[in-house]
């Protein structure tokens, strides 16, 4: 039986910023930067036949991210106010293809002099069903267009929403009849870097398998305002939000983790591609927010926990979370033999526990010779995991091997085991002679009370089996 509650620590370094990047130190654990250097910015032109669109600056990590983006307009006899509704554009999907934006039915200006002006919202990507976020204005909602988020569970369907600062009061002679859209970030970017950290130099294989973030905020509101967008308050109450990322699923780095030196701070980002989480803007409390991260080492697995520091999630910021593995030799092996008893088992700590169970092997044939004419065979292997907490208690029941069968012997006994049951007897007769078999071994196992199956008709009733692992 093995433990394998690993504990990782966090330890934080200041980097110096590079050209267009922005790099705070928020807390120990954590380092933030701008998704970008600078906003994404497309510019429009309304005509009376379509888009088109000339990128003023273009986002470090693609230059071609806007790909599509839904536009909300509102025709006025004067100036934008909040009772108008969109009564120009509602939810128009406008996508680009061969570098031009297309879109429709087409859109016309309203005539120079008519006094007229039309006022846009562009959020990227579209509302839909996949990516959570989901349209609360209609072609009835007066004011700002307003949007309920929900970031997907599966970090490949979350979104990077962007949101466009509004362009209102624009006519076909404004700016020669260039709409300008400049995008901001509306959530927050979550990343992990890791590395281990082995005094004794022991580990040479260390892995992070899988990483959960719970009792975080899962889903509010956002609405454009005069200058760009806002949320809403949280509603009060302990969010419950779970975020995972794993190996499995592609989310984090199949690479095994490097070994941690001073000298060097180069991050060892395992976050991959579509293992980048996009969630809300949102208030880190002490002691709410729970951090779980899997990791393997060498050949044993286990879990370890802890809450992220206080922090406040702004949008439009990249926070990624440094993670520091303490790789030290620090897993404790408990070992059980045959004692004819159950023995008990206490956990020391909470954290994951590897079982492995042995049964006993059986007889063999010995000879007169006292060489074995037939080799003894080998018990079964059976392993698992379990989740301990502090104090819990298992018990421990180690069969015994079956006895050798000697020649011209007739009958030979199997192993026992103290918690009920035992190996099978070995006999046979071949030729006038006796040729007994040797005697099963005695199955081991593993079982959360301390409770014997003698006797019990287990098919009839399997809740009385309390056996968990068994071999």
């Amino acid at each position: 039986m093995k433990s394998c509650n690993k504990p990782f620590k966090s330890r934080g370094k200041k980097n110096e910023p590079e050209d267009g990047e922005h790099l705070t130190q928020c807390n120990p654990l954590l380092e933030t930067s701008a998704f970008a250097s600078q906003s994404d910015r497309v510019q429009e032109k309304i005509s009376l036949v379509d888009f088109t669109a000339i990128p003023e600056h273009e986002t470090i990590e693609d230059p071609d991210r806007i790909g599509e983006m839904s536009v909300f307009a509102a025709k006025t006899a004067d100036k934008w106010n909040e009772n108008v509704t969109p009564n120009f554009m509602l939810n128009q999907t406008v996508t680009k293809h061969e570098g031009q934006w297309t879109y429709s039915p087409l859109k016309y200006w309203p005539s120079p002099g008519s006094g007229y002006t039309l006022s846009f919202f562009a959020v990227s990507p579209a509302p839909s069903s996949t990516n959570g976020i989901s349209l609360i204005t209609s072609g009835y909602t007066p004011g700002f267009p307003a949007f309920t988020v929900t970031p997907p569970e599966n970090p490949s369907n979350q979104a990077d929403f962007r949101m466009a600062k509004p362009a209102k009061d624009q006519t076909a002679t404004t700016n020669e009849g260039k709409t300008s859209l400049l995008f901001d970030h509306a959530m927050v970017q979550i990343s992990f870097s890791a590395k281990y950290e082995s005094v004794n130099n022991i580990a040479s294989e260390v892995y992070v398998n899988k990483i959960e973030l719970s009792g975080l905020l899962d889903s509010n509101t956002v609405r454009f305002t005069d200058s760009g967008h806002a949320w809403e308050t949280p509603p009060t109450g302990n969010p419950t939000g779970i975020y995972s990322l794993s190996v499995g699923k592609g989310d984090l780095s199949t690479r095994k983790i490097p070994r941690y030196k001073a000298d060097d701070t180069t991050p060892n980002v395992i976050s991959t591609t579509q293992g980048m989480l996009y969630l809300l803007p949102q208030e880190i409390q002490v002691n709410k927010v729970k951090l779980k991260i899997t990791v393997r080492i060498n050949d044993v697995s286990g879990e370890t926990e802890t809450y992220l520091d206080a922090n406040e999630w702004k949008a439009g910021e990249h926070y990624t979370y440094n993670l520091l593995v303490d790789a030290e030799d620090k897993v404790t092996q408990w070992n059980f033999g045959y004692t004819n008893t159950i023995e008990e088992f206490v956990a020391p700590k909470d954290g994951t526990y590897q079982i492995e169970v042995c049964g006993a092997q059986g007889g063999g044939l010995l000879m007169d010779e006292g060489d074995y004419g037939v080799s003894p065979i080998l018990g079964s292997y059976a392993k698992g995991s379990l989740r301990l907490t502090s104090g819990q208690k298992l018990y421990v029941c180690v069969g015994s091997m079956g006895d050798d069968a000697l020649l011209y012997t007739a009958n030979t006994f199997g192993g026992y085991n103290p918690g009920g049951g035992c190996g099978g007897c070995g006999c046979d007769y071949v030729s006038g002679n006796y040729f007994g078999g040797g005697g099963g071994g005695a199955a081991s196992d593993v079982r959360t009370e301390y409770t014997s199956i003698a006797g019990m008709d287990l098919e009839e009733n399997p809740g009385s089996d309390t056996r968990i692992v068994v071999a």
